[in-house]
């Protein structure tokens, strides 16, 4: 059942209009046809709205072309989408197809159309460079410090794609693009928490890391969207990315500072690993 499919995966707007549809022409109308709704959807007047919703059911039904075509005609049509981020969901499901069809280029590019729109960031070349400067500098004694403090990258649109896009520019070998695009994903997800704790905190400074990710904790809604978009994975990620890039200090800053703030023993147990041949001293090894 295509309706309960779009349940499951949040997709209110297209249940609500496809809901509307039914109840204004009935089920019998349609001749009981998820196909033939989306037909009468396509005929009319072309907006964005609908052929996103025609692109997720085809999608659902497993015909990726078709898919790729409505999807299509609502990115061209973005201007005129209610919500204007919802843009950004569009290119997501092209990339996924796109993924799913092992089509590299393509996936590489719907990401980027992503973040095309991303003038404050990822197409800033001075923010980029100077956070890059931050990490590698040899001269700098605490780098991770002056990373958290001194950035803020406030981009929910983009953080998927920040983590996509630099997966798959590791994936590839191409690692100074891969570990600018992950910096951003880590100051994404910093600044998201700290903003959510200083609504929630306005009196508490929490800009030191392990303050920041040991205070959060006493919310579960938060720990929960750390889970959810693999926060901790990709702090560790970052960690093990800029070591192999040579900003060893900057790394193992960074690691220490998730083992010491993480409540997830995976995590810490891997960090373990990661040290195994190197003392221990800077961590505080709980009995969790």
């Amino acid at each position: 059942d295509v309706l309960q499919i779009l349940k499951e995966r949040n997709s209110f707007d297209a249940v609500q209009i496809i809901s509307s549809l039914i109840e204004k022409k009935t089920d019998l109308f349609f001749d009981y046809s998820m196909k033939k709704l989306v037909s009468y959807i396509s005929e009319k007047k072309a907006y964005p709205e609908a052929d996103f919703i025609c692109g997720k059911v085809y999608q659902f039904e497993g015909e990726y072309e078709m898919a790729m075509q409505f999807y299509d005609a609502a990115v061209q049509n973005a201007d005129f989408l209610d919500i204007p981020a919802e843009k950004y969901e569009i290119l997501y499901q092209m990339a996924y197809l796109a993924q799913q069809k092992n089509d590299n280029a393509e996936y590489e590019k719907y990401l980027l159309m992503i973040l095309a729109d991303d003038s404050l960031y990822y197409k800033n070349t001075v923010f980029c460079n100077a956070v890059m400067r931050t990490i590698s500098s040899p001269a700098e004694k605490e780098p991770l410090k002056k990373f958290f403090s001194l950035y803020r990258v406030d981009s929910s649109n983009y953080l998927r794609a920040y983590n996509l896009i630099s997966k798959y520019y590791l994936e590839y070998g191409e690692t100074q693009k891969a570990v600018t695009a992950m910096a951003l994903s880590v100051l994404s997800a910093f600044s998201k928490i700290y903003n959510v704790v200083h609504i929630r905190e306005p009196y508490g400074n929490y800009s030191d890391f392990e303050e920041l990710f040991i205070k959060m904790q006493e919310w579960e809604d938060i720990t929960q969207w750390l889970q959810n978009n693999a926060v901790w994975e990709t702090f560790i990620s970052f960690a093990e990315l800029t070591e192999n890039l040579g900003y060893r200090t900057f790394s193992e800053q960074l690691l220490i500072a998730v083992y010491n703030s993480c409540p997830e023993k995976y995590w810490k147990q891997k960090i373990e690993l990661h040290f195994h041949n190197r003392p221990l001293n800077n961590f505080r090894v709980s009995d969790n």
